[in-house]
């Protein structure tokens, strides 16, 4: 899947090539093979969309299906300062066996810190939001799409 706006990318030395494709419905599928968006490098797979200035982006995670060997599987939105590995980044993401995380990585090659949980075993799906404006990024959470919770900055 790629156009003008949006480019698949593997993130660091992944097991398996990820792949996004659209369906015929609208909705996007991502799989991906990597070890973890976490640490002091990143692993795995994402669409990417370039912007400049204020963002208000939202995705619903409303399925999660097929990961196999790993409980902290996750899929999010996540802003980055580039595509490299280890990228300063602000990520907003759902793991279904343990609930919705915001983690950030303040500068390049820093350790990245979790700053926010709603842990709520199983969530099978959420409403994930990341908001930039200037320079102050926060996350939030929604169950409907409508109402948001903020997870902090």
């Amino acid at each position: 899947f790629s156009s003008a706006l949006h480019t698949d990318v593997d993130l660091g030395a992944v097991s398996k090539a990820g792949r996004t494709f659209e369906a015929e419905d609208g909705s996007i599928h991502i799989t991906a093979g990597g070890h973890d968006i976490w640490h002091y490098s990143d692993y795995g797979h994402y669409l990417s969309e370039v912007y400049s200035g204020d963002v208000d982006a939202k995705v619903h995670v409303s399925s999660f299906k097929g990961v196999r060997g790993n409980e902290w599987g996750k899929a999010g939105i996540m802003l980055r300062t580039d595509n490299s590995d280890n990228a300063a980044n602000v990520y907003q993401y759902l793991s279904p066996q343990h609930g919705v995380y915001s983690q950030k990585r303040l500068s390049q090659g820093r350790w990245t810190e979790e700053f926010a949980r709603i842990q709520q075993k199983p969530m099978p799906s959420a409403w994930l939001r990341v908001q930039k404006r200037g320079d102050v990024v926060e996350t939030f959470y929604s169950s409907d799409g409508t109402t948001w919770t903020s997870m902090g900055q």
